[in-house]
């Protein structure tokens, strides 16, 4: 899902610094060749962090609504994957919602952007024929368009904010207090590299606190992705901490390294890729389907799917 810096991405921003853009993919799939978009917003410098909503579509923040109580939307008090092998080892079958969820990864291919990813599928679809915005802070500017599109994640209801690192924190407190995010994503840790320099976890606990305080009561997820080895003075105060790596080739390990409730259990393992019965939103890794306008269609990207 992802690809290193200077590589074949979201594409390089034209215009003024710090301004909202969108790009638009030539994504092959079986039936043809579909056009689809993303909007996502680079920042060069710091700036703050309210200019960030202010850059969104007008019909975005006038048309949210997560910030009414799960009660009343009588939505389940966890979001499902929808990849069942792996609903099966978390606590609530789900990743909680209106809290923080820590996906602790093991090196640069342990799939953490693929479970993020598949998250937002999941909260994409639940909403049926509304889709759901979500938000992916990629601080290391590595995401793979095309990738995300196999992945099942609608593009035009993604948002992608190249944060630097200095001003993570903020932006992220910023995109979950708005509550207009199904699921917000902050990746900590991209992809080997990509040149984003070790980011350490001090000042977080104080940020994830914000940012649980802030989500409490509402729909929405929250995922922090980081880097199991990155120092941290205190374990962070997340609801669910899960740790991932591939321990070899086809698998994948997963274990509830703490929940809110105490349900924590040893390492499991789950196929990877999962049969198309498991998860039918993934395609196959041996098999990518997308190329971005100017790749032959022999092409491909060896960080697809990382």
């Amino acid at each position: 899902m992802r690809c290193p810096r200077g590589g074949v991405g979201f594409g390089t921003c034209v215009g003024r610094p710090n301004t909202r853009f969108r790009v638009t993919y030539s994504v092959r799939t079986p039936g043809g060749v579909s056009v689809q978009c993303c909007y996502y917003v680079q920042y060069t410098m710091p700036i703050r962090t309210r200019a960030l909503l202010e850059q969104l579509p007008a019909n975005l923040v006038r048309l949210a609504q997560l910030d009414q109580p799960l009660a009343s939307q009588g939505r389940p008090q966890a979001l499902e994957l929808g990849w069942a092998e792996f609903d099966a080892i978390l606590p609530d079958h789900g990743l909680p919602r209106g809290a923080v969820t820590e996906l602790a990864v093991a090196g640069g291919a342990a799939l953490g952007t693929s479970v993020a990813l598949a998250a937002v599928r999941a909260a994409q679809q639940q909403m049926g024929t509304d889709v759901s915005w979500c938000a992916f802070v990629d601080p290391s500017c590595t995401l793979y368009g095309p990738g995300v599109a196999q992945a099942g994640v609608v593009l035009e209801r993604l948002l992608v904010v190249r944060a630097p690192v200095e001003s993570m924190g903020q932006i992220a407190l910023r995109l979950a207090r708005s509550k207009i995010f199904a699921v917000t994503v902050i990746d900590t840790v991209g992809v080997p590299g990509s040149g984003l320099r070790p980011i350490g976890l001090g000042s977080w606990a104080r940020i994830v606190r914000q940012l649980s305080l802030g989500m409490q009561g509402s729909p929405c997820v929250t995922l922090l992705i980081t880097d199991v080895l990155a120092a941290r003075p205190l374990p962070l105060p997340v609801a669910l901490r899960l740790e991932l790596s591939r321990p070899a080739q086809g698998q994948l390990s997963v274990r509830v390294a703490k929940d809110r409730m105490g349900r924590i259990s040893r390492a499991c393992f789950v196929r990877w890729p999962p049969t198309p019965a498991e998860a039918p939103f993934l395609p196959l890794p041996s098999q990518p389907s997308a190329s971005v306008t100017g790749l032959s269609s022999g092409e491909s990207h060896a960080r697809l799917f990382a």
